[in-house]
Order: structure tokens, then sequence, then C-alpha cells
């Protein structure tokens, strides 16, 4: 009878799922075991009725498991996960339950087993899951909200909190209606339908206001949580504050404006190209200038408001200076709306790109006529006073030679008179000595010169000494000390009248003539005055 029942009851353990032992209450030794708990521990069934509990569960873990079962047999605990141990040594975790059953008259301990190696894992990638998932929550730089079916905050990350200055338990007060100002509040309501058709809504601005009562601009997107069922139960929300975005848009109008502005006062035609160097944009400035309509001045059409005479150099410079990625300048003549021809400077840069591209061109017309105009007078007239200039000049040098000639036929015995003052032009004093020179002739030369000098302003002295019959050391350096004066008082000093003879003198005396400017005759010397002076000296035609 008894053996009949417990027939039975095997039986009955083989429909179950899970793995399941059969157990004597008092000796804890198997009598009985499904095929589930046979493969699940890696033995036969003729293997584990030679088996007990303390077979199939660590040593270390053996008394903890007694224990247990004496609880789930009390009623006190239900399921617990224990370490099972397979044929093999292995160990695995499963969930299980103990209950003492009566059949026949003899009361067994049945276990019933399931794996729990899978749940065990699932738990932990959960529990990874869950930490990551609070990482990114509270790293994020964005503010995040988890909001109610009303609108209530109900969690929030440490970048909203800190966007808007409340605590976390501030916050879980307040509703998303509460941080935006009224304003806002009729456009929220075209959010929140959006959010009831779709689940989310689009990315869109609006306001918030801290606590310290400053509004500042938001930028953002939310989404509906919904239930197993499908009916929302949160919402929850990405908010980014774009006050630094704003203030850079802001910046960006102001800096276009003062550009359209400068472009209007400075009268200049801007205009841009593609990298191929073909206009695609619009260029009002241009079609006001030339009375061409956008369409026409596309591509290369604005050519064709260029004069004819420059129009081949200036489209040939033009891809030149495309194809070579090289900045752009000409000038041309350009025909206004009333049919008349303007003289223009153009001038392009190419704007490169990452990898050195150019990404499009950009450059500046400018009206030059007037210029051109006052450049061509200024010209002409610089022609015209380098004529006259060269016609004074040699009128001055023939009464300065047939003077000269003069003075060196006059009586040398006159030795001791003081030096002639020439003023020839702008500036230059020709100085003639001959005869002999003594001290005093010496100091009254050079008195008179530095009087003559501060009442003519003389920028240059041309000191001739072709007419001194007698050229000594003590000639020499009484000379020097009247070229040494009038340089003191910021007159440039050139020496002429310096020949072969006169030269190989000095050199055997040893005079000192560094720093002093000379030439062989007068006419050299003036030549030289000229060009210090910045003139150009010029043959007349007449």
């Amino acid at each position: 009878m008894e053996e009949t029942a417990r027939e039975e009851l095997v039986r009955a353990l083989e429909a179950l799922p899970d793995g399941v032992w059969l157990a004597d209450a008092g000796t804890k030794d198997f009598l009985a075991g499904n095929q589930k708990i046979c493969q699940m521990l890696g033995y036969s069934q003729e293997e584990l009725r030679n088996l007990g509990i303390r077979d199939i569960h660590p040593e270390e873990d053996l008394r903890r498991v007694l224990e247990t079962f004496e609880k789930q047999a009390s009623g006190e605990i239900k399921v617990a996960t224990l370490p099972v141990k397979r044929k093999d040594g292995t160990v695995f975790q499963a969930d299980v339950s103990t209950n003492l059953i009566t059949t026949a008259g003899r009361t067994y301990l049945m276990g019933i087993f399931k794996d729990a190696s899978e749940r065990i894992q699932m738990e932990k990638a959960l529990g990874a899951s869950e930490e990551s998932y609070r990482t990114l929550y509270e790293s994020s730089k964005d503010g995040i909200a988890f909001f109610d079916v009303e609108g209530k905050i109900v969690d929030a990350n440490r970048a909203f909190l800190d966007m808007l200055g409340y605590s976390a338990e501030e916050v879980r007060e307040l509703t998303d209606r509460q941080l935006t100002p009224p304003k806002w509040h009729e456009a929220d309501k075209a959010i929140k339908e959006q959010l009831q058709k779709r689940g989310s809504s689009d990315e869109y601005e609006k306001e918030y206001v801290r606590k310290d009562g400053t509004v500042f601009p938001i930028s953002t997107r939310a989404w509906v949580i919904r239930d197993e069922e499908g009916e929302p139960v949160r919402m929850w929300a990405i908010v980014s504050d774009i006050t630094e975005r704003k203030r850079m848009e802001e910046a960006l109008r102001e800096s276009r404006d003062r550009y359209r502005s400068l472009v209007a006062a400075s009268k200049q035609i801007v205009w841009t190209t593609n990298a191929k160097g073909e206009v695609e944009a619009d260029i009002p400035t241009w079609r006001e200038f030339t009375g061409q309509t956008a369409e026409a001045v596309r591509g290369l059409g604005w050519l064709q408001a260029v004069h004819s005479d420059d129009r081949d150099r200036v489209v040939a410079g033009w891809k030149e200076a495309v194809a070579a990625k090289r900045p752009y300048e000409t000038e041309y003549h350009l025909r206004k709306r009333d049919g008349s021809y303007r003289h223009l400077l153009a001038r392009g840069i190419p704007v490169i790109g990452e990898g050195g591209r150019v990404r499009e061109w950009v450059g500046t017309c400018t009206d030059i006529t007037e210029l051109k105009q006052m450049e061509g007078a200024l010209e002409k007239q610089t022609k015209q006073m380098k004529e006259e200039l060269g016609k004074q000049a040699k009128k001055m040098e023939e009464a300065l030679a047939k003077q000269a000639k003069e003075l060196q036929e006059r009586d040398k015995a006159v030795g001791k008179l003081a030096a002639p003052l020439v003023d020839v032009w702008g500036g230059i004093v020709v100085v003639p000595l001959s005869g002999a020179l003594d001290p005093d002739r010496v100091k009254r030369l050079t008195e008179s010169l530095l009087e003559h000098i501060a009442q003519v302003r003389a920028d240059i002295i041309v000191m001739d000494i072709s007419g001194i019959a007698t050229i000594d050391a003590e000639t020499a350096g009484q000379v020097l000390r009247a070229v040494e004066a009038v340089r003191l008082v910021g007159s440039d000093v050139i020496i002429t009248g310096i020949g072969p003879e006169v030269a190989t003198t000095l050199v055997d005396l040893e005079v000192d003539l560094s720093g002093i400017i000379t030439r062989s005759t007068l006419p050299e010397g003036l030549d030289l005055a000229y060009i210090i002076l910045g003139w150009e000296v010029t043959e007349s035609s007449t």
C-alpha cells in the first residue's frame, strides 16, 4: 500500500516543470526524483536514490540550507535562493521551496528546485543598467525632469536643479506651469495636445523662471511614458539653458546690421560668388549701380556691364585668380544705369574652408573715378613744374657760370675781401671762394655766411674753392672751420672745385675731409643739391 502510493507520487512528480525530489523527512536521504532534477544535478535516477540532501549542497553552506528547510517547513519562508552542487562539482543558484507531505500514513520532505542562474544574471544586468542610467542621468549637462500626468515634477537631475536654483525637495512641489511665465501658457497647450496625439513633442523654445525670479530662455522636448495598457503615467523632458546661444544670436544680428549699415554708408558694391567664381546670390548694390537684373548678373553675366575695352582682361584675370585661389585686384570701367561709365577698383579674396578648399569668394568694387581724375591733374601739373624747374635751373647755372668766370678774372689782389653769397633757388646758396685766404677773411666770410643763412633760411651751401690760388694746410683748416660753423646751424655743405691737383695736395697734407660732401665742379654740386632737396631737373625742349 505504501509502495503503491509512493510510486503514484513519483509519477506525479514527472508532470511538474521544475526539478523535484522526494526525501525521508528524518534522514534527509532521497527516495526519488523526477527527470528534471536529475538533468539539473547531472545524476541518473538510480544515482540520485543513493544520495541525500547533504550531497547536493556545498559543505560550507549545508547548515544554512538545513536551517532554511526548517523555516520553510514551519511556514516562516516559502522560497529561498540556495547554492546547489552538481555531480561534476560545479555550483549554481536555485530557487528552492520545501514542503512536508504525508501520504499513506508516511511523511515525506519534498523539494522543488528552479534554476535561478538566468534570473540572477538578469538582475545583475538590470542593476548595472540602472546604475549606468543613474550615472548618465546625473552627469548630463542638460536638465532632465520627470512629471506626473498633471505636470507636477516628481524627479529631476542635478543640471535641472542647478538651472533653476531649487533643491530636489523644493522642485517636487512645483509644476511645469508654475515654472513657465504666463505669456507661454497658451503655447504650452498646443505642446500638450501634440504629446497626447504623438507621445512626444517637437523641440521648442520658451522660458523658465528661476527661484530668484530671473527669467531665462530654454529649449525643451518632452515624451510620454505609458503603462502596459497604453495609458500615460508619466512624462519626461530634456531642458537646455540657451541663454548663451540667444546672446550669440543677438550679437550676430547686431553684427549683420552693422555690416549692412557700413555697406550702405561706404557706397561700395559688396559681392559674393561661389567657389567657381560665379555669382549665385543677389547683389543689390550691383543692381542699383548698373541697372542689371538679378538674373542678368548671375554666373558671369555681370561682365556685360564692364566696358568692352576692359572685358577680356578682367575675365582672364578673374579666372586666373579663381584657379590659383589667390586674392584678386583690378581696375575697370563699369557702366551705370544711366549709360555713363565710372572707373572702379575691384578687390576679392577666397574664403578658405576645411581641407584648404575655397568655400566662396567675397569682395568689393569701389568707385575711384574722382581719384583717377585728381591723379591725372596732379601728374600733368607735376610734369609742368619739372619742365619749368629745368628751365630755371639751366638759366641759374648759366648765370652762375658767368658770375664765377667774372670773379676769377677780378684782381687776385683783392684776396682779403669776403666771398660773395649767391642765392640760387629754394634754399641753395653758392659761395665762390677765390684769391688767398687768411684768418681775418675766413672770419668775416663765416659771419656773413651765417647771417645770410639765418635771413634766407638756406638748406644747402655750395662752397666752390676752384678760385683759391693755393691750397695748404692752413687754408684747408680755415675752410673746414667755416664748413663746421655752417653745419652747426643746420645747413648741409657741398664743397666743389676740387680738381686732381688740389685733391693730391689735400691727401699729401693729410687733411681730414671725412663726413664732408665734395664734387669736382660747381654744376655737379648744384645737381647734387637738387637731388638732396628732392627736385628733378630735366632739359627743356626749347
